[in-house]
């Protein structure tokens, strides 16, 4: 049997699915309906609210070492139709919606890449439990990751990012004003 170092939150355990601010834009939200297979679909819009995001770096020195010094946030992501996430493009090619641009917009708040894996909803908390993820864009666990993500999505929410993707995906913020299904701490929208 390996003899392992006890290290204060490991990768593994510092797991977080990427708070409900994911889903619940998704849920109770106008816009775009959409219930087909995650197959090709309407295309993607063009604009592009996350290309305007920055690394804060304040924000990225709360990430746990070990998830700074791999520079990637393993995001597990449950792909299936507009608006949320899904294949524009079809199976295998890059995904979109605003589950994707949120996570994106995320990453490059704390300065690390989004590595970025298919998964059913009903895998990804194991998969969190497991080490396999740190984000999964459907569910919150408490972790290490909790802290800097939530100030990465209180800076996207507080400098518009998150209202520019609402509005690219035709959403309303209603959902994000929703205080029992808004992340503690999270500013409203407003939108």
């Amino acid at each position: 049997m390996k003899t392992r170092t006890i290290r204060t939150r490991p990768r593994g355990t510092t797991a977080l699915a990427l708070l409900p601010a994911l889903a619940l834009t998704a849920c109770g939200s106008g816009g775009a309906t959409g219930t087909g297979p995650a197959g090709a679909q309407s295309p993607a819009p063009t604009a592009d609210p996350v290309a305007a995001v920055h690394t804060v770096d304040s924000v990225a020195a709360l990430l746990p070492a070990d998830v700074r010094r791999s520079g990637t946030l393993r995001i597990g992501s449950s792909v299936g139709s507009p608006p949320g996430a899904y294949y524009p493009n079809g199976p295998g090619k890059a995904p979109a919606g605003q589950d994707i641009d949120i996570t994106d917009a995320v990453a490059k708040v704390l300065g690390v890449k989004p590595v970025r894996q298919d998964a059913s909803f009903e895998t990804i908390l194991p998969a969190l439990g497991s080490g396999k993820y740190d984000v999964g864009d459907t569910t919150q666990k408490d972790s290490g990751l909790a802290e800097p993500l939530a100030d990465a999505l209180n800076h996207i929410i507080g400098n518009g990012t998150y209202a520019k993707v609402l509005k690219r995906w035709g959403l309303s913020g209603e959902a994000v004003t929703r205080s029992e299904t808004n992340p503690p701490g999270l500013p409203k929208t407003g939108g």
